[in-house]
């Protein structure tokens, strides 16, 4: 499987999105927010976006980075076939948080696959 996270393993367009939040099913843990909706695909669609509250661009353009990055490394131990939005609240949050925090709701959202291996 390839670790890149390809165009078409983006979610974008607007309906798709709209519908994404307004009939996707709602799971939150330690400052991640997760939406999934199943799409019929035989892959899944990502969406990494943050609450108005963020101050800087900066700082909201790293913690986006850096969870698409724990996406990117982890997507092989996830069931493919949805939807998913992750909307960011912490403003601060380290690497090993968000990826525990990442870890924890795909466990709850029952979207894990496989054990996650040590990084």
């Amino acid at each position: 499987m390839r670790k890149s996270l390809t165009r078409r393993e983006r979610l974008s367009g607007k309906r798709d999105i709209q519908t994404l939040f307004s009939r996707g099913k709602r799971y939150e843990e330690n400052g991640i927010t997760l939406f999934v909706r199943s799409n019929g695909l035989p892959r899944n669609r990502i969406l990494v976006t943050t609450r108005r509250g963020f101050r800087t661009a900066v700082k909201r353009n790293r913690q986006k980075r850096i969870l698409k990055e724990i996406y990117r490394n982890s997507k092989e131990n996830l069931v493919c076939g949805f939807d998913c939005a992750f909307v960011l609240k912490k403003e601060e949050a380290s690497w090993s948080s968000l990826r525990r925090a990442f870890i924890d709701i795909c466990k709850k959202a029952r979207l894990q696959a496989h054990e996650y291996g040590k990084m």
